[in-house]
């Protein structure tokens, strides 16, 4: 008896139900933003006068929601659902016929192939915290490259100057070796000069000595032929005896007194 009316029951199931048949399942944004509602539109094929099926919807987030679709539901052939999303990504969204039991309020899933569409979900504050975060990390990589480009500027500064001090290091050094070799030069002319008027005396001394050695000799004076000639002669003086000589010393009397 109960395997009768269960299975009476089970044929108006089947014929209520396929007359309920799923038709297609859609959103009206294919874009959506975290916790703002996804409109989720569900539409059943052919005119049908009485709704009473089972349907499932999976939000591709982990949640479901089963649907007992009644005429109280159903709008111009379709039910709408919204859902709200509490992190971006992508989502799969997919509705398909599910049995609810209900006692007797159980009702056939409704017919028809499951239909599948997918939602994508931005993150509106984490978008706009991402730009930020990437205007901040273009302005530390441009005050980087600012940074970088003072450094070598100052480094080529550095360098340009300790090349300046090099440079006027070396023209003090250059100068001082001028006045070095012009003095040396000006000690080499007096010397050249010395040597000079030491040769040129030296060449006359040698002109004057070679002019004496050349001249033929000079005759004698007559003075100095006359005395060659007759010599003076000079009577040898004698030595006379003091007188004295041979007296005793206190008969001795100085000459004049």
């Amino acid at each position: 008896m109960v395997n009768k009316y269960l299975l009476v029951a089970l044929g108006f199931f089947s014929m209520q139900s396929y007359a309920q048949k799923i038709d297609f399942a859609k959103s009206e944004i294919d874009v959506a933003s975290v916790n703002s509602p996804v409109s989720i539109f569900v539409g059943f094929a052919g005119d049908v006068e009485s709704y009473n099926c089972g349907l499932e919807i999976s939000y591709g987030d982990g949640s479901k929601e089963l649907i007992r679709v009644v005429n109280d539901e159903v709008k111009f052939g379709q039910i709408m659902r919204t859902h709200l999303y509490q992190g971006g990504g992508q989502y799969t969204i997919t509705v398909g016929g599910k049995m609810i039991f209900r006692g007797i309020k159980t009702v056939a899933p409704c017919v028809g192939d499951d239909r599948k569409f997918v939602v994508r979900i931005v993150d509106q504050a984490a978008k706009e915290m991402k730009n930020e975060a990437q205007r901040q990390l273009q302005d530390v990589k441009s005050i980087e490259a600012e940074l970088r480009q003072k450094e070598l500027d100052l480094l080529k500064k550095e360098q340009d100057l300790r090349l300046k001090e090099k440079e006027q290091e070396l023209k003090l050094k250059e100068e001082e070796l001028v006045k070095k070799q012009e003095l040396i030069e000006k000690e080499l002319q007096a010397k050249e000069k010395r040597l000079d008027r030491r040769e040129q005396n030296l060449t006359r001394q040698a002109q004057l000595l070679e002019k004496k050695n050349s001249a033929p000799a000079s005759p004698p004076s007559a003075e100095a032929r006359s005395a060659q000639v007759n010599p003076v002669r000079v009577a040898p003086v004698l030595a006379v005896p003091s007188q004295n000589v041979n007296r005793p010393k206190s008969e001795q009397k100085i000459d004049g007194f």
